[in-house]
């Protein structure tokens, strides 16, 4: 039996700030003017992992997006401009492409990335064939063999805001926060057929406001913890039910004393699907979100 359902949702949202729970002691606001008057600029390094079990063909466009605005923002990081109240980037940020070479040729897939992520200053990209990898594994894949102190997973059908990745290794500045939870939102369109539609999904709207609040669920599509966070714990295989890993994931770090931080100001873009025509095509033969774990 399988889900059809966009991989990732859990439980509910909280609405505490996570300068409320104890084991969080500082809020985004809080964190700035710290940062601002470090003398020093404060640095992490980071690893973004995209598995690429959600593109299809007719998606391409907005994978090269992603990837375009990942590339945009990690230059923005390592400018020597940056502002002093902003996290900056230790050394290039590091991108993690993850694919199943069962289902994808690899010299192809080398073709495809050969002239969109060259690696450079800002960014250094890596593609990681995995025989028979599916989604949450694809993303364990992709941790293990990443070097950043922060561990990113955002997924290929995502695009981030401007400032995404700013606001979302600006939260890691506070030594108590683990994971840290982006608002992936749907297309809402500016006519009522696609407001209609948008509301029919699971993602909630795009956050106006931002800020840290507590969280007790997370999508894998656009969420980030801590390195070894992560890795002490993984995502587990459960085959047919593509929630349940994550499920797994948020009940472990609840019992692990570990606060999910919900990050307004790390805003990605879902696209929604239009037709009921298209939504067809998009579960059964593209198999994007019903497909086993």
């Amino acid at each position: 039996m399988t889900e059809n359902h966009p991989d990732g949702i859990v439980g509910y949202r909280g609405k505490r700030n996570c300068a409320e729970q104890g084991a969080i002691g500082l809020s985004i606001e809080t964190v700035k003017p710290k940062l601002e008057g470090r003398q020093t600029r404060v640095c992490l390094s980071a690893s973004v992992v995209v598995e690429w079990y959600n593109t299809t063909h007719a998606e391409l466009d907005r994978a090269f997006r992603m990837l375009s605005a990942l590339k945009s923002q990690a230059a923005d990081l390592r400018s020597p401009r940056l502002p002093k109240g902003k996290v900056g980037l230790a050394e290039p940020l590091e991108l993690v492409i993850v694919f199943d070479s069962e289902r994808l040729d690899q010299a192809r897939v080398h073709d495809l990335f050969q002239d969109r992520a060259e690696s450079g200053e800002s960014l250094h990209m890596q593609l990681l064939p995995v025989p028979g990898a599916t989604y949450c594994q694809q993303k364990n894949a992709g941790a293990r063999v990443a070097g950043g102190e922060i561990v990113i997973f955002l997924d290929s059908d995502v695009i981030p805001e401007p400032g995404w990745l700013s606001s979302m290794l600006n939260a890691f500045a506070d030594p108590g926060v683990s994971v840290v939870v982006g608002n992936t939102y749907v297309d809402s369109g500016s006519d009522v057929y696609s407001k209609s539609m948008a509301l029919t999904w699971m993602f909630p709207m795009r956050d106006p406001v931002g800020g840290l609040s507590v969280s007790k669920w997370f999508y894998a599509n656009n969420v980030a913890f801590r390195r070894e966070t992560f890795l002490a714990r993984q995502f587990e295989h459960v085959p047919g039910l593509i929630h349940a890993p994550a499920r797994l994931m948020v009940e472990r770090l609840e019992r692990d004393g570990i606060v999910l931080c919900h990050l307004g100001d790390a805003r990605a873009l879902l696209r929604q699907l239009q037709t009921i025509c298209e939504t067809d095509s998009a579960l059964v033969p593209k198999a994007r979100d019903c497909e086993s774990i």
